[in-house]
This record gives C-alpha cells, structure tokens and sequence, in this order.
C-alpha cells in the first residue's frame, strides 16, 4: 500500500486520528503508511497525582511561564546598544555571545 501525501508537519494528535483499531489492517502498517510512530498511537497522557500537586503547592512551586508583550521596550538600565552594526562578520570566532539564565530560588537567583 502507497504512503498517504499527507504534508508534513501535522501534529502527531492530528495524525493519530487517522488510525483505527478492528481494520483489515494493522495498526502497524497503518502508522508506516501515514509516517507516525507507533507509540504515538498507543500514549495515554498521565497528569500528575493530587497529592504531589499539593506537596508542591505547600513548598512553593509553580511553573514560571512568560508574561505578555516580551516585545515591549524594557526598562532603561537594560538597553544596551547593538556593537556589531555594520561589523561584517566573516571568519569563525570573530564575535561572541552569552545569555545567562537566572532560577529564582528561595534567597535569591541561582546562575
């Protein structure tokens, strides 16, 4: 059997809706054919217990996710001017760059 011209780059969620159970063919081969892995098909989201949720809670942990309009222009003592303007960068090493990530902690922020 051909492979299906599905286009690349669907989710694999969206894919796995395609397969079904109790066909003339096997889950096996109907993952081959539209390029899934198996284990997509048979992966049963597990979310977390109730009581490691609490634990959590009472320790002080939660997720840090971003706040919106990242795009704004920050405060004044963070911008910092662009030195490699009209640097033509043509050999291996020639610039640099760090970023440094800060984890907030209990007494301060851990590098």
């Amino acid at each position: 059997m051909a492979k299906k011209n599905f286009e690349k780059g669907r989710p694999a969620r969206e894919m796995k809706d395609y397969i079904a159970e109790n066909q003339q063919i096997s889950i096996r081969h109907q993952c081959e054919i539209l390029d899934v892995n198996r284990s997509t098909v048979y992966y049963e989201p597990v979310g977390e217990s109730e009581e490691n949720l609490e634990v959590m809670r009472m320790m002080g942990m939660m997720a840090i996710y971003p706040r919106g309009n990242l795009s704004r222009m920050g405060s004044a003592k963070y911008l910092r001017p662009y030195l490699l303007k009209g640097i033509k960068i043509t050999r291996p090493n020639q610039v640099w760059a760090i970023d440094i990530t800060y984890l907030p902690m209990a007494h301060g922020f851990c590098i």
